[in-house]
């Protein structure tokens, strides 16, 4: 009975901590201007947020996320990488987001009544600048699911925290998702990206064809060209990131080299 009761009071702390903690936070509501499927099946929707201009201000840097809820204090919050890269966010008034439905905090804001509440940017986001791009000739990204959100930030954004695709260096995407059908932003990924701005696109299904995760495909790969004039960005579950993490070192990539955005 003692054991029982204890565990009542914590559960009561944590409760209340987080309450506290989201009473602390600044929130601002935003209305969701566009919301539609992000691929052809799953329960990936595309957002699109008109927000308070202080938080495009606030947005610097590729990479960063918001905490986002349906409006009403002590709402479950969802942390959700903004995928319009900077510069677009401050000319259009809005975050584009990739949210994943299925969790309490995204189903309440998919299934509200088009407002909802985020925070601003937060996070440091992918510190690119810290980089010298005269030294860089080859970028690799790796990334599944929604993790594409901050990617696709990275690439289309060409200030200085930017990737600037179009200057003469590699770049190579490997992406993770369940299947064809599964992909989101496919008009950017198997057009534009690729087309326009030479991001060599790596597809890799986990439910479909060879059934493969991107560690066990990129495994297969061609290494580095040169470890010395080469960085690479993650975004992924653990055991993804830890494994490519694992492997670029093998290839004699420095761990300052290896960027993420958490």
């Amino acid at each position: 009975m003692a054991t029982m009761a204890m565990s009542r009071v914590f559960r009561a702390r944590r409760t209340a901590l987080r309450v506290r903690s989201q009473s602390q936070t600044q929130w601002k509501e935003a209305v969701i201007t566009k919301k539609a499927p992000a691929a052809k099946k799953g329960p990936v929707q595309a957002l699109k947020l008109r927000v308070d201009p202080s938080w495009c201000e606030a947005y610097r840097a590729a990479g960063q996320y918001v905490q986002a809820r349906a409006v009403g204090e002590g709402n479950p919050i969802a942390y959700l990488a903004v995928a319009s890269p900077p510069s677009l966010s401050r000319t259009t008034g809005g975050f584009d987001l990739l949210v994943k439905g299925g969790a309490e905090a995204t189903d309440a804001i998919l299934e509200g009544n088009g407002v909802v509440e985020v925070t601003d940017p937060l996070g440091k986001g992918f510190k690119v600048e810290m980089l010298e791009p005269n030294e860089i000739e080859e970028v690799i990204l790796f990334c599944t699911g929604t993790g594409l959100a901050p990617i696709r930030s990275l690439v289309e954004e060409q200030g200085p925290t930017g990737l600037h695709p179009l200057q003469k260096r590699k770049v190579q995407l490997w992406y993770g998702v369940q299947s064809e059908s599964h992909l989101p932003y496919e008009e950017l990924l198997l057009g534009s990206w690729a087309k326009d701005l030479g991001v060599d696109v790596k597809l890799v299904y986990s439910k479909q064809g060879d059934q493969e995760y991107v560690q066990q495909a990129f495994r297969k790969a061609k290494g580095l060209e040169d470890p010395t004039k080469a960085y690479a960005v993650i975004v992924g579950q653990k055991d993804m990131t830890n494994d490519i993490k694992g492997m670029l070192a093998e290839q004699g990539l420095a761990e300052d080299r290896i960027l993420s955005n958490f």
